[in-house]
C-alpha cells in the first residue's frame, strides 16, 4: 500500500513524474490521493498525474482524472485533449474537451490550437479546421506571430489536399520561419504533386534544409526523373554533412534508382554507414527495375549476412520476385 508523502515530498513526486516515464502513475495516484494534493483548488499535482497517464499510454485514466478534478486551469485543459490526440482519439472526446474549455471561460491558448489542428490534420477534418483558423483569426492571430501554430495549420491544410491555403498561411505568417514550418510546406508540396512548387521552395529557402527536406526533395526529384536536381540536392547533402543519414541516403537510392542510375545508387548503398531493410529493398528493387537481375539476386543472398539486424519483407520479397519472373519470361521466349 502506498504510503502517504510528506508536503514536502509531493514537489519531488511531480518531478519525478515529469521525468521518468517509467514510473507507476497509478502508484503515483495512490500516493497523491493519501497526500490530498489531488483535491487542491490549485490542479497543478492533477495535470502532472494526468500527463503522466497520457505518457503511460492510458487516455482512459486520464480522462477520468480530469473529470474528478475540483478545479482546472489552462494548462488542465490543454493536457486532456493533447492526451486524446496523442492516442489516437482524435474526434468527438477531443471535440468535447475544446468546447467544454470554451464553457468555463477560458479563452483557447496556442498550445489549444495546435493541439485542435492536429487532430483536424490526422482525421483530414478540412471544415472544423477552418473554423478553428476563423476562431484564431478574429481572436489573436496568433497564426502570424506563432510558428508553432503557422505549422500546425500548414500541416492541416496540406493533409487536407489544400496547398493554396498552406501556401498563405506561409505567407502571412510575420514570425520567423524555422525548419519545422519550411519543411510542413515542403513535404506538402510533394505529397500533393506540386512539385514545380518544391523546387522553387527549394530555391529560395535552400538555407533551411535539413535531413527532411532533403528526403522531400529527393522525394520530388524521383517522382519527376528530375536528375540534374536530384544530383543537386545530393552535394548539399554531401556538404551539410547527411550523408550518414540513413533516411537520406534511402531517399538517395530511391531518386538515382527512378532516374535510371543504377550504379550511382550503388555508390550511395556500398558508402552508407548504417543500412535498414529499406536500403536493401530500395537497392534490390532498383536492380530489378533496370534489368540487373544477377546482381538484385546477388544482394539479396547477403541480406542473410545482415540478419538478424536486417530481416527482407514484402517490398524484398515482391522485388525478388520480379526478377524471377523476368527470368521466366526470358526462357519462354527463348
Amino acid at each position: 500500500m502506498a504510503r502517504a508523502p510528506r508536503p514536502s515530498a509531493v514537489p519531488t513526486l511531480l518531478r519525478l513524474l515529469s521525468s521518468h516515464p517509467s514510473l507507476s502513475a497509478a502508484a503515483a495516484h495512490a500516493a497523491l490521493l493519501k497526500s490530498s494534493s489531488l483535491s487542491s483548488p490549485v490542479p497543478i499535482a492533477a495535470t502532472a498525474l494526468l500527463t503522466a497517464y497520457a505518457n503511460a499510454g492510458l487516455p482512459g485514466a486520464a480522462s477520468r482524472l480530469f473529470d474528478e478534478m475540483p478545479a482546472r486551469d489552462a494548462v488542465a485543459w490543454n493536457a486532456l485533449p493533447a492526451c486524446l490526440v496523442r492516442h489516437a482519439r482524435a474526434g468527438a472526446a477531443a471535440a468535447a474537451a475544446f468546447r467544454g474549455m470554451a464553457a468555463s471561460g477560458l479563452p483557447p491558448t496556442p498550445a489549444t490550437l495546435c493541439t485542435m489542428l492536429k487532430a483536424c490534420a490526422a482525421s483530414r477534418a478540412a471544415r472544423p479546421g477552418r473554423q478553428l483558423h476563423a476562431r484564431d483569426v478574429v481572436s489573436c492571430h496568433a497564426h502570424a506571430k506563432d510558428v508553432i501554430v503557422a505549422t500546425a495549420l500548414v500541416d492541416l491544410y496540406m493533409s487536407c489536399g489544400l496547398v493554396e491555403d498552406a501556401m498563405r498561411v506561409f505567407v502571412l505568417t510575420r514570425c520567423p520561419k524555422d525548419a519545422a514550418l519550411h519543411n510542413a510546406v515542403l513535404s506538402g508540396c510533394v505529397e500533393n504533386g506540386w512539385f514545380s512548387d518544391a523546387f522553387s521552395m527549394l530555391r529560395r529557402h535552400s538555407r533551411e534544409l535539413n535531413g527532411i527536406s532533403l528526403t522531400s526533395a529527393l522525394t520530388a526529384c524521383a517522382a519527376t526523373a528530375n536528375l540534374p536536381y536530384g544530383m543537386q540536392v545530393h552535394c548539399k547533402a554531401l556538404r551539410g554533412e547527411f550523408d550518414s543519414d540513413t533516411i537520406v541516403c534511402n531517399a538517395l537510392i530511391d531518386m538515382y534508382a527512378k532516374c535510371g542510375r543504377a550504379t550511382a545508387a550503388r555508390i550511395v548503398f556500398d558508402r552508407m554507414a548504417t543500412r535498414n531493410v529499406v536500403s536493401w529493398s530500395s537497392m534490390i528493387d532498383a536492380y530489378s527495375r533496370h534489368g540487373h537481375g544477377v546482381d538484385a539476386l546477388d544482394l539479396f543472398k547477403l541480406t542473410e549476412k545482415a540478419a538478424p539486424m536486417v530481416l527482407p519483407n514484402a517490398i524484398t520479397f515482391l522485388a525478388v520476385l520480379s526478377v524471377h519472373a523476368a527470368f521466366d519470361e526470358e526462357q519462354v521466349r527463348d
